[in-house]
């Protein structure tokens, strides 16, 4: 009977603090709805089956600009020793531009002190007797090797395309894990039929950068489409970022960049999140590109850790 009221009064305090973070959580609907509004969909009609088209036909433009690209004189000749000068400064350029497209990864370890030498404990959700999610500093009271989170999802378009998703990644203390996600995207005609298909991806990560309140992961991974004709699949890049600023917010971005059969494809998200002991309830924006769809979708979902 204890045991009951406790738990209780545990749900109470929680509920509490995420209403407190209500207005915010509000704000931040607000504030992707807008996105939305003023970045249209670039769509025409049967943008499901154009998708497929840029997924499976061959890209002649492509190869016709590689061919005129190929016989372009090179601005950089080592045979001319006029152009010593040249290759000094276009060194120093591009060891400025690394150094600037690797802070992504160099970074967060150095803002948040991982040299590496921490071993990091789950508890059973973020801020169960720890100040974030990850245990590095002090030990959950029920400290585990893996965690995971599982997230449902609704994708608004404010189009005729419905977009309903779900996630799950798979995180242990060795720092390697799972990040997976499908989408099922249906769409109504102009003619009243319905056309619909599957997308998602699948990625090995690592946890490069970890401390009490924020993690950052990357990784690879392959894309697919699937629907009633064929497969298709692709190369995927994934990289993440997870932040708890204090009880009972959890801040969340992803970033996919690969291919989707001969098409390119971008994706990028932000959410934020409150917690109601092991679910969350979080709501942001989300930019996809493949190809010639763009979309951008207002996102609202639940999210169960565990």
């Amino acid at each position: 009977m204890s045991w009951g009221k406790s738990a209780a009064l545990s749900w109470v305090r929680s509920a509490r603090s995420a209403c407190r973070g209500l207005p915010l959580f509000c704000l931040v609907g607000a504030l992707g709805t807008t996105l939305c509004w003023l970045c249209p969909n670039a769509r025409a009609e049967d943008v499901l089956q154009k998708l497929r088209d840029d997924v499976r036909a061959a890209s002649s433009g492509a190869s016709e600009a590689g061919d005129q690209g190929s016989h372009r004189p090179s601005a950089y000749d080592p045979a001319n020793p006029e152009c010593d000068g040249g290759q000094s400064f276009f060194e120093a350029t591009a060891g400025l531009i690394l150094g600037g497209l690797s802070s992504p990864f160099w970074g967060p370890p150095a803002a948040l002190g991982d040299e590496y030498l921490t071993f990091a404990s789950f508890p059973r959700f973020p801020y169960d007797g720890v100040p974030g999610y990850l245990g590095t500093t002090c030990v959950p009271p029920r400290p585990r090797a893996w965690a995971g989170r599982l997230s449902v999802e609704y994708l608004e378009t404010f189009d005729d395309l419905d977009v309903i998703g779900g996630r799950l990644l798979v995180s242990t203390a060795s720092r390697f894990g799972l990040d997976t996600q499908m989408d099922h995207l249906r769409e109504t005609l102009r003619n009243g039929r319905h056309d619909q298909l599957w997308t998602g991806d699948c990625n090995l990560v690592f946890r490069f950068a970890q401390c009490d309140f924020a993690e950052f992961r990357a990784g690879l991974g392959f894309n697919w489409l699937s629907d009633s004709i064929r497969d298709d699949f692709g190369f995927n890049f994934t990289y993440g970022a997870d932040v708890f600023p204090r009880r009972p917010w959890v801040i969340s971005a992803d970033l996919d960049w690969g291919t989707l059969g001969r098409a390119e494809l971008f994706r990028f998200r932000t959410t934020i999140g409150v917690t109601v002991q092991r679910f969350e309830f979080y709501t942001g924006y989300e930019y996809t590109d493949i190809d010639r769809m763009h979309l951008n979708s207002l996102i609202g979902g639940v999210r169960v850790w565990f």
